[in-house]
């Protein structure tokens, strides 16, 4: 059982489109509760998908593998997915495992929805 335990939330903003919250530390046991929410956004039809990872404090390997995956998945579907990141600790992770380049990075939670939205309604 992790020290600190994390929350993962889901909120729709758009008839396609997602906020995935994470907070806490990101570890193996989170990366699973990640993948089980991300299907659901999936399955109901998510194609823009914002993962607001704000109150993050660490990711490991697994969380990281779980959002890359999300991603391809997404744009094999002709969606996206946005991150929200501003511990240096997590930008690092995302930096290190190349998911940077897979994915848009954004430090504000506006900026990323601005994102989204522009994107959705091109």
């Amino acid at each position: 059982m992790p020290i600190l335990d994390a929350r993962v939330s889901v909120s729709r903003f758009g008839p396609d489109s997602f906020v995935v919250a994470a907070d806490g530390e990101l570890d193996a046991d989170t990366a699973e509760r990640l993948r089980e929410t991300f299907a659901e956004v999936l399955e109901l039809g998510g194609r823009q998908l914002l993962v607001d990872l704000t109150g993050a404090s660490f990711t490991d390997p697994a969380a990281l593998q779980a959002l890359a995956d999300t991603a391809k998945t997404l744009r094999s579907r002709g969606g996206q997915m946005v991150l929200v990141a501003d511990d240096p600790r997590v930008t690092r992770a995302i930096e290190i495992t190349g998911l940077k380049r897979a994915v848009r990075v954004q430090s504000s939670l506006p900026e990323a929805v601005q994102q989204l939205v522009k994107r959705r309604d091109a």
